[in-house]
């Protein structure tokens, strides 16, 4: 190495410290306390009073409630659909016709289908940070397509307090037990929630029935963290704002007389509704009234004071409350005072692909998985499909247009142009592609039975255009 590379590289630097300004320590800094505990440490401490304030904040705060609905319809609408994939449309279409049989009778308790659940699932998530999906066995003749039926659970079931090293090597980290290699291969859970009825000790569940449903935002993450958690001082702090400004106006309501005379008599006591503490009466404005005092008497009304900037205030803290939870300003407010198609359509397509990446890593993977698996292995247990292996295909709710022709015709130029096939375009829609072809085949069969010319048919189109010379 040349001696004048080790010189520069070596030479220390003389006068301020060169680094990154935001680790720099002095006057401004002296309030900023820090430090570096893993997130098990801070799930440890502050899980518990977490989840109490979100829930509070989800039952109670019109924006946090606003929140959980958009995401909920977001994410699951009106479910999050299962298509077989297996290639082999025999198969395929059986498997299906059970699965929506299934999807019916999901319910432990008997009162949703899979759609609800999910959508439960979802809200014990978004307010607790995480939903616990336990798969129940059933008997046979329980009447049952398969013999399997699911339970949502909150987090308060899944033992916080377990923590502890294992003889095997092996870990149980608030309440998840971990094999010496790392996986997941149990959970212990309390058999009635701990705040209803305290049943002692937690029962050991094998991984392969439970699915433990939260969004990891940091490596280690074991336990999830409520969706509201970035925003909930900000929210709490908004909230009392709004309120010290509801008194205010109450108080503005209100007009005020201070009565004062020479001689130091109370010149109205006839008029006196209640007294001091010193036994004085206090006299009371009737709306519209005009009291006679005695000559002398000095009558001083009070003003109260005037706020400004209110809505303005109020509205930024609502934009930077949007952003903590991944949400628009538009979505979250409803004010689209301001908002152009131009303007609304860019936060929609920011939000969906929000939903989306949520879509692809938590509920898809996290939560449909599980139960589609456990729908299979029910199902081949029962005699109802031969043992072998059944891919999947999740369609999730479809998000609306905002300009339905113009999002009809790129679909359309997609296909054209090779970019996309129809399956894609119609599973983007919520659409099974073999249920829409074969409505298709029923309507143009009907129509030329009856000479009828239908206006669209895009595969007749695709062919004339194959067709078609090719110039030069």
């Amino acid at each position: 190495m040349s001696n004048w590379f080790t010189k520069l590289f070596s030479r220390k630097p003389k006068g301020k410290r060169l680094g990154y300004v935001g680790a720099a320590t002095g006057r401004l800094q002296n309030g900023w306390v820090t430090a570096n505990p893993s997130i098990e440490a801070i799930t440890d401490a502050d899980l518990a009073r977490l989840r109490a304030r979100s829930r509070h904040l989800c039952r109670n705060n019109p924006l946090i409630a606003q929140a959980q609905t958009a995401f909920g319809t977001g994410l699951i609408g009106s479910g999050v659909a299962a298509r077989s994939a297996t290639g082999s449309q025999t198969i395929d279409k059986r498997v299906d016709a059970l699965w929506a049989d299934v999807v019916r009778e999901i319910d432990a308790e008997g009162i949703q289908d899979l759609a609800g659940l999910q959508l439960t699932a979802f809200n014990t998530m978004f307010a607790g940070g995480e939903a616990i999906i336990r798969r129940r066995w059933r008997q046979p003749d329980d009447g049952l397509t398969v013999p399997f039926q699911i339970q949502v659970l909150p987090a308060e079931y899944l033992d916080i307090s377990k923590t502890e090293d294992l003889a095997d090597g092996g870990r149980i980290v608030q309440g998840v037990e971990f094999g010496s290699d790392g996986r997941r291969r149990a959970y212990w859970l309390f058999r009635d929630h701990p705040d209803v009825v305290w049943s002692g000790e937690s029962v050991r569940v094998p991984a392969e029935d439970v699915a433990h449903v939260y969004e990891v935002r940091e490596a280690g993450q074991v336990r999830g963290i409520p969706w509201p958690a970035p925003v909930i001082s900000q929210v709490y702090a908004l909230e009392e704002y709004r309120e010290a400004e509801r008194v205010r106006k109450r108080i503005e309501a209100c007009t005020v007389a201070f009565v004062s005379s020479p001689d130091g008599t109370i010149p109205f006591p006839e008029t006196a509704s209640t007294t001091d503490a010193d036994g004085n009466p206090i006299g009371s404005l009737n709306p519209g009234a005009i009291l006679n005092v005695r000559d002398g008497t000095t009558v001083t009304m009070g003003t109260p004071a005037q706020v400004w900037g209110f809505p303005d205030y109020v509205k930024t803290e609502v934009q930077a409350i949007a952003s903590g939870l991944r949400i628009t300003y538009a979505l979250l407010s409803g004010n689209l005072k301001d908002v152009n198609y131009s303007s609304i359509r860019y936060g929609a397509l920011a939000y969906k692909a929000v939903v989306q990446q949520i879509q692809r890593t938590v509920i898809e993977p996290l939560m449909m998985r599980p139960i589609w698996r456990w729908f299979i292995e029910a199902a081949i247990a029962s005699g109802k499909l031969r043992a072998r292996d059944y891919p999947v295909k999740f369609v999730p709710p479809v998000f609306e247009e905002i300009d339905r022709v113009k999002e009809a015709n790129a679909d359309v130029e997609e296909v054209k142009a090779g970019l996309a096939s129809l399956q894609d375009v119609l599973a983007r829609r919520g659409q099974d592609w073999r249920k829409v072809l074969s409505e298709q085949a029923k309507v143009q069969e009907e129509a030329r039975r009856l000479g009828l010319v239908l206006s669209v048919d895009l595969a007749a189109e695709l062919q004339s255009k194959q067709k078609e010379p090719v110039d030069g």
